[in-house]
């Protein structure tokens, strides 16, 4: 990484106390450099010497670490909701009634609310100032999850799930920005995003085994209430030790130009862009069960989609801000930030576990924390290698071992005892958790002084639609392969090739595998021994390593496009 220092107007490199936090606002390029690294526009070389007056003291508001801190609360209670909530879904669903596409449209609420907004927060993020924002997210969780706990329908629930979601979406977009626009020393900075990334692993060690006891022992509604405990702390710090204007050009805008509401009134860009994101994401997750939903998701979202761009063509100075792909490289970090976020092996060993060792949830809980653990040692060890090599280097190296880890999925056999898959994701998870750290920095390094929200909501929204996305590619090619083994299989007994193709999409569906043996149409007692025995572990063999290959694929190519980005940087 360089080490030449990129100041900003009206602020000199020793960082004295009389300089102003933040630069005269405007949309004029960020200096660049011939490294091949980036800097964002007010950090310092790690080598330089920490100002006491720089930062948030600034402006006579408490330091560094309680405003990092506020901000690593509120995406770890967002993390939690998102962990705990699968362990209250059973007893949730016994006592409201609910059908299993009820719970089904429960556990998506959140995303789909999340996705319609991500562009409107990073909007008001960089419009009002993080504080405000921050607290109006915490609010919205508070009041969702409030909504949860006393849900006595299934239409309250889903509402609550969707305020909640939002809240949880505002509180990670803004954490994020008031970390990328707080810490300016490049040490700190890659600290902060390595513990980023080891932050939703830490959360996912203990969430889970914490709402199993508490829904066992206290009831599913004390699972929200948690929820609100910890959306009212982070309230009330946001609003006492987050910096009004921190990396927002609002407050900047009082005293060096033009407030930013004066030139952007229109809210219209970032809300089509949300509507378009939420509607291919949407369609892409439920084409497998509804075709013309799908089809209607989707045409919604390329309409919101070609509006967007008649609108932002049309004006002059949109609010939707565009600034974070002017750099050199941009387009090739955000596209490996897609692409590295698409594989999910965390889930499909999950799946893994629970089908074929037919582990209580508990027990299931327990054997994955061991690589969730090896994912918090991950995100962290991101540090050191971000300060030596930089973020893009990094990231090219967790990315090609994070590819070459995921192909051992192809050692878990038929036969394998429960700690190889452990095993096989323990190593892959060390390089998949270090990726995060550097790839996030990658893509906040390129915001603007005035603009940490909106890229921060871009990292998001990429993050959550390549997860999306991702998932429906990656899971219906994996089952694809494993109903088309297990019908293979099938087919060597005395069963015609229909009934066996119907068993292996009986079993793909989620049918019972012992209720299907004991089909009086299954009359053939090989294939009762194959479908409940080794056709049915080989078949699911298949499928597991049909994800590791993918994943493997995923990765190379994300590494491919950050070794694209360096050179092109270098250029």
């Amino acid at each position: 990484m360089s080490s030449a220092t990129t100041t900003a107007p009206g602020r000199s490199t020793s960082g004295s106390a009389s300089s102003s936090l933040r630069p005269p606002v405007g949309r004029s390029s960020p200096t660049t450099s011939k490294s091949s690294e980036w800097r964002h526009p007010l950090t310092r070389p790690s080598d330089s010497r920490a100002d006491p007056a720089d930062g948030p003291k600034a402006h006579g508001a408490p330091g560094i670490v309680p405003v990092a801190a506020t901000a690593f609360l509120a995406m770890a209670a967002s993390a939690l909701a998102a962990a705990t909530f699968e362990f209250m879904l059973v007893p949730l669903q016994t006592d409201l009634g609910m059908s299993a596409d009820q719970a089904s449209a429960a556990t998506l609420v959140p995303t789909g609310a999340s996705l319609l907004v991500v562009f409107v927060v990073g909007a008001l993020g960089d419009r009002l100032g993080e504080r405000l924002v921050m607290v109006l997210g915490a609010l919205s969780f508070v009041v969702g999850a409030a909504l949860v706990a006393a849900a006595w329908n299934v239409p309250t629930l889903v509402v609550g799930r969707a305020l909640a979601g939002i809240g949880a979406l505002t509180m990670t977009v803004i954490g994020l920005a008031v970390v990328n626009a707080a810490l300016r020393d490049e040490d700190q900075r890659a600290r902060a995003f390595a513990a980023f990334a080891a932050l939703v692993p830490a959360v996912f060690v203990s969430a889970p085994l914490l709402s199993a006891w508490m829904t066992t022992s206290l009831g599913w509604r004390t699972v929200p209430a948690l929820w609100i405990a910890l959306g009212l702390v982070v309230l009330v710090m946001a609003w006492r030790l987050i910096p009004t204007g921190l990396g927002s050009a609002a407050d900047a805008g009082s005293s060096n130009g033009p407030a930013p509401s004066a030139r952007h009134r229109e809210m219209v860009t970032p809300v089509l862009a949300g509507v378009a994101l939420a509607g291919l994401a949407t369609a892409a997750t439920i084409v497998s069960s509804s075709t013309l939903l799908a089809a209607s998701s989707a045409a919604i979202g390329v309409l919101a989609l070609a509006l967007l761009v008649v609108v932002m063509r049309r004006s002059s100075d949109p609010t939707l801000d565009l600034r974070v792909f002017r750099r050199p490289g941009a387009l090739l970090v955000f596209t490996a930030a897609l692409v590295a976020s698409m594989p999910n092996l965390f889930f499909y060993t999950n799946l893994l576990i629970q089908y074929r060792y037919a582990l209580p949830l508990t027990s299931i809980a327990l054997l994955l924390a061991v690589p969730q653990l090896a994912a918090v040692a991950g995100g962290l060890s991101s540090a050191p290698l971000v300060r030596r090599f930089g973020a893009l280097r990094t990231s090219v190296g967790m990315l090609l071992f994070a590819s070459a880890a995921s192909l051992g999925a192809l050692f878990v056999h038929a036969d394998a005892p429960v700690w190889v898959p452990v095993a096989m994701l323990t190593v892959c998870a060390v390089p998949i958790a270090g990726a995060v750290g550097p790839l996030t920095k990658a893509i906040m390094d390129l915001a603007p002084v005035d603009g940490s929200a909106a890229a921060s909501s871009w990292r998001n929204a990429v993050w959550s639609f390549g997860g999306t996305v991702g998932g429906v590619v990656v899971t219906g090619v994996a089952f694809a392969v494993f109903q088309s083994t297990l019908t293979d299989i099938l087919d060597t007994t005395n069963l015609s090739t229909e009934q066996s193709g119907a068993l292996a999409a009986s079993v793909r569906g989620g049918a019972v595998v012992a209720e299907l043996a004991q089909n009086p149409a299954v009359t053939d007692p090989a294939a009762r021994e194959l479908l409940t025995g080794p056709g049915l572990l080989s078949a699911q063999s298949q499928g597991f390593a049909t994800a590791g290959v993918l994943a493997s694929g995923l990765y190379l190519l994300a590494a491919g496009a950050m070794v694209l980005a360096v050179r092109r940087r270098e250029r």
